[in-house]
């Protein structure tokens, strides 16, 4: 197995962890946006794209570190 697949392969199940996470979450499955706060303006909230990377990108470090 060629190592970009298997590569593409963890971070992809890690992609999937973190889109069940996203549905696990107060405000439920949403979108990135910016959120408007009084006290320091504009905050980004990374939605459900930002559980995706942050899943894949754990997943893939895990691989490295530990297999």
């Amino acid at each position: 197995m060629s190592f970009w697949l298997l590569l593409g392969i963890i971070a992809g199940t890690g992609a999937v962890g973190g889109l069940t996470s996203g549905f696990q979450v107060d405000r439920g499955f949403t979108m990135p946006q910016f959120i408007e706060n009084d006290d320091r303006g504009r905050i980004w909230h990374p939605g459900f794209l930002g559980n995706m990377l942050t899943g894949a990108v754990a997943a893939v470090i895990s691989w490295v570190l530990y297999g």
